[in-house]
């Protein structure tokens, strides 16, 4: 599955059009996008034998998905702040998110080496933990 690898170069596409159906003006932005997404399904089809796989296909989905998510997290910051958006879309997604992962933990288990282990914790407590705890006072 070669987009896997690839899916953040996918993003800003869907990100952009699905903007522009919101009537957003980003035309030269469109246009860049446009053409990386081209050169990346270039190399999607030459690095994986010439045809795209199913496996793509659910890669591309997520890709349009998070793109809305993008979109419309971005237009709900307006008036309800950065911290309490990612808050809910957290609450939101974590009930839809415990059947998939608790399957995938059941059948594949746990493991990782340590660089992926503290690659994890570093960005959940630096990125995310401290970002949080930093960015607390622009929500009041």
């Amino acid at each position: 599955m070669v987009l896997s690898s690839l899916d953040y170069f996918q993003l800003p596409l869907p990100s952009v059009g699905y903007c522009a159906l919101r009537n957003v003006r980003l035309f030269f932005f469109l246009l860049s996008c446009v053409a990386g997404t081209v050169a990346v399904l270039v190399f999607i089809v030459v690095q994986g034998a010439g045809h795209l796989q199913l496996s793509d296909g659910w890669m591309l989905a997520a890709v349009v998905t998070g793109a809305v998510g993008y979109t419309e997290g971005g237009r709900l910051t307006r008036n309800l702040g950065g911290g309490p958006v990612i808050c809910w879309a957290l609450l939101l997604a974590a009930p839809v998110l415990i059947l998939p992962v608790g399957w995938d933990v059941i059948h594949h288990g746990i493991h990782g080496d340590f660089q992926a282990w503290f690659g994890l914790g570093y960005v959940s407590i630096f990125s995310m933990f401290i970002g949080f705890l930093l960015g607390i006072a622009d929500w009041r």
